[in-house]
């Protein structure tokens, strides 16, 4: 009875709406400013996949020599390329236990640790500097093991090239395009130069691709000089 004698009496209102105070904040200052709870997330770091030179049987272009051996035992811990010298091992039942592992593990929870809570955003092409576009090319060292074996070679008895050659579609004439303009046609089955054509009197341009006619009815030899 007292709620509703003073509700007719206007001392009290209902639903009164909130008189809006002013807010005021330092222009310089960020403490009014809201923050997030918590450090930010920040994803782990991906480790690097394992390469041939961290296999059990490496290939020999990845293995040091004494001087290589000396030069990494003499040099710095952090700048070292890898943290190991690469062995070969008969199985994989005998690979020893790696004697870092453990010192390994902490170096990369303690970097994870220490590593400053940011994001890195991509930086904005500058387009009006081309060359910054090209992507650096990496060094020579770097790029072993190197080739070591030679491709297959195609030579006549008198030491020219064979440029291009082509196989009859019914395998019994394989044709020669050589460096000194000559083309030859040799039988599948006796292996012998069976038929022998100059392009030209003293023609020295090579044959650059012959080939045959794909209709076996056909026996039709195209070249291109």
């Amino acid at each position: 009875m007292k709620i509703g004698r003073a509700i007719r009496q206007g001392r009290i209102v209902p639903n009164k709406p909130k008189e809006e105070k002013p807010h005021f904040y330092g222009i310089w200052s960020s403490e009014n400013q809201p923050q997030a709870m918590g450090p930010m997330y920040m994803p782990a770091p991906k480790l690097k996949l394992p390469g041939h030179i961290e296999s059990y049987n490496p290939p020999t272009e990845y293995f040091f020599d004494e001087d290589e051996s000396k030069t990494w035992e003499q040099a710095d811990p952090s700048n070292r390329k890898i943290d190991f010298i690469p062995a070969k091992y008969p199985s994989l039942r005998l690979i020893p236990e790696y004697s870092d592992f453990v010192q390994q593990r902490f170096d990369c929870c303690l970097d994870l640790y220490l590593a400053p809570q940011m994001l890195r955003r991509r930086a904005k092409l500058d387009i009006s500097d081309p060359s910054k576009l090209l992507p650096k090319l990496p060094s020579p060292k770097d790029l072993r093991p190197f080739p070591s074996v030679c491709a297959i070679k195609y030579i006549h008895k008198n030491g020219t090239w064979i440029r291009t050659l082509s196989i009859d579609p019914r395998r019994m004439w394989v044709s020669t395009g050589s460096e000194d303009g000559q083309v030859r046609v040799w039988e599948c089955k006796v292996g012998c130069c069976t038929f022998k054509w100059s392009l030209g009197i003293n023609y020295s341009k090579p044959v650059y691709s012959l080939e045959w006619c794909p209709d076996p009815r056909k026996c039709l030899l195209s070249v291109v000089v």
